[in-house]
């Protein structure tokens, strides 16, 4: 009898045992799987701040540090205003209007509507050519790379251009470079090719305010660059409006586009422009 009780007894501890090893089993287990899916969401969450913050588009108010392209449903409509003091000693005016839109994610396209030389000074009035270009965003961040392909649609008797740039940028702090490369090309009975070599420097001193310096390389044809070459000098005071993204820019710049050349130092010839954007967040 007592040998039979022995033996039930060590059966239930046994079963006993069995079952608290196979729960808490189970229970390690759910832990387990439990920590492994907050670990995984953890890790989406970083990896999609990671991509917000990295990848995703950035278009703020602080002009010189945006995108190169507009956010995709983005439109903007923008003009410029200017006088221009050629070597001839002529006064000529313009007014442009054009429309940019983001199409998707890192690429925009615009056109330029209404070119006008308004004939108000040493010009007549005329409508120029009209042109299209689109731009893509290739490297996007502090270290920025975008492509654009333009070109003028003509309408009287000039020829039509195309025109090539790859522009790169680099944000420090405050400050933005601009570097690039840019080629024009002239279609006419004989093919002539330009080249500008940009050279920009952008500085924030607020998220409304900006200024900008600019110089490079231009000639306007790569077959005479030894006598048709320049060193421009280029100043732009800009200000921004809006809150967390832009609503209207304004913009006034000031550029000798001769102002070093194979003659010397030259201030004769001029540009001063007065330019806006206002955006449409569709």
């Amino acid at each position: 009898m007592n040998r039979h009780l022995i033996i039930l007894a060590a059966s239930l501890l046994l079963h006993t045992s069995s079952t608290q090893a196979q729960e808490t089993a189970e229970h390690g287990g759910e832990e387990h799987s439990e920590a492994e899916a907050v670990t995984e969401t953890d890790e989406a969450s970083d990896s999609d701040e990671e991509e917000e913050e990295g990848d995703g588009p950035f278009f703020g108010v602080r002009m010189p540090v945006r995108d190169a392209t507009l956010p995709q449903g983005t439109l903007a409509l923008q003009w410029d205003l200017g006088l221009e003091r050629s070597e001839a000693d002529t006064t000529s005016d313009y007014f442009n209007l054009g429309i940019g839109y983001g199409v998707i994610d890192r690429l925009e396209v615009g056109a330029t509507l209404t070119p006008l030389a308004l004939g108000l000074f040493d010009t007549d009035f005329d409508y120029l050519d009209p042109s299209l270009y689109a731009r893509y965003l290739i490297v996007r961040g502090d270290r920025e790379l975008s492509f654009t392909v333009s070109g003028s649609i003509p309408t009287g008797e000039q020829d039509s251009e195309v025109g090539l740039a790859l522009i790169g940028a680099i944000e420090i702090d405050d400050i933005v470079l601009e570097y690039g490369l840019e080629m024009e090309m002239e279609l006419g009975d004989e093919v002539e090719v330009g080249l500008e070599i940009p050279a920009e420097v952008y500085y924030s001193f607020s998220d409304q305010l900006y200024v900008m310096l600019a110089t490079g390389f231009v000639t306007e044809n790569l077959k005479e660059v030894s006598s048709e070459w320049a060193l421009p000098l280029e100043s732009i005071v800009g200000m921004s409006f809006g809150d967390e993204r832009p609503v209207f820019d304004l913009s006034m710049g000031l550029t000798f586009p001769n102002f070093v050349n194979g003659d010397g130092v030259e201030a004769e010839t001029w540009m001063l422009e007065l330019a806006g954007r206002a955006y449409f967040w569709l």
